[in-house]
């Protein structure tokens, strides 16, 4: 399976493409604008045959069609996640979070239809971090994620 990962340069992004990189077989493409929240280095060490990086927007309706049609699924964790950020400029929230992921939705209605998944952006912590980061916690995006791609 061809899996598009949205934000897959960022801390939940990257660790999902980790994960499905050693429990999968699929080939992962990860589509990150390399903002604050997006570091190549959260992929060093992956297998090139297996994972690659576009730089680009999830607003760029033409890259976005053109990804849609080469993949059998989709998992979107592109978003501006440091809500603080928002409080001094709202625009890079507007254009992610909102028109990014209609971006999203357009190209699957309207283009080649592929199974998609909508992330979340929430950090989970605390002492129970580890409870709640399991991928076996059905409360867990990863788990309704594997769940999907099996």
């Amino acid at each position: 399976m061809r899996i598009l990962v949205t934000g897959g340069a960022g801390f939940i992004g990257s660790n999902f493409v980790h994960h499905l990189v050693e429990h999968t077989d699929h080939v992962v493409t990860v589509l990150d604008k390399l903002t604050y929240a997006g570091n190549t280095a959260s992929l060093a060490g992956l297998p090139a045959d297996r994972v690659s990086l576009v730089v680009g927007d999830i607003g760029d309706a033409p890259l976005v069609d053109e990804l849609f049609g080469r993949h059998d699924a989709v998992v979107h964790y592109a978003a501006e996640s440091h809500n603080d950020n928002s409080l001094s400029d709202p625009r890079p929230f507007l254009d992610t979070n909102i028109v990014g992921t209609y971006t999203l939705l357009v190209a699957d209605f309207e283009g080649t239809p592929v199974r998609a998944r909508l992330g979340s952006n929430v950090v989970a912590g605390g002492k129970d971090a580890t409870v709640w980061l399991s991928v076996l916690n059905p409360h867990n995006c990863f788990y309704r994620d594997e769940e999907l791609i099996r």
